[in-house]
């Protein structure tokens, strides 16, 4: 289709960090999709794993992470994320998007852990034009 199309020139050349439970169906749709749209796609299973890609990765233009992974201090550990790679669009994947905390929501994308894959990818554009207005801005969730 033509919107598929569309995505695959806008996200050519992106490197994608992937990090999931494995246990959706929609993050596996997903990672095949982005394969297909070939996308660079990193995927890891566990936070140790994924801070360590976020640190040490040359490039990483989006980050989707399943909040289930991120247990204990999610806030925290996405505040982190967001110090360590501002330039990343970061998308985060809940059981419940929309009671994420609201001071997030300017650098973060939520989006439903059941979504599909075609959502996601949108997710992902809406996460890297943040990702564009951070780098110029700094984040807008700082802490008060």
């Amino acid at each position: 289709t033509t919107q598929m199309a569309e995505f695959g020139a806008y996200l050519a050349h992106w490197t994608v960090m992937l990090a999931t439970s494995g246990s959706h169906r929609q993050t596996s749709d997903l990672g095949r999709r982005l394969k297909e749209l070939q996308v660079a796609v990193l995927t890891v299973e566990n936070v140790v794993s994924a801070l360590a890609q976020i640190e040490t990765a040359i490039s990483l233009d989006a980050i989707v992470l399943e909040k289930s992974l991120l247990r204990q201090e999610p806030e925290g550990l996405l505040r982190a994320i967001l110090k360590l790679r501002p330039s990343a669009g970061i998308v985060v994947l809940s059981e419940e998007p929309a009671a994420e905390p609201r001071k997030l929501w300017p650098d973060i994308v939520f989006a439903s852990v059941h979504a599909d894959a075609d959502a996601i990818l949108l997710a992902m554009i809406e996460a890297r034009s943040l990702a564009g207005r951070r780098k110029h801005q700094g984040p807008a969730s700082k802490e008060a």
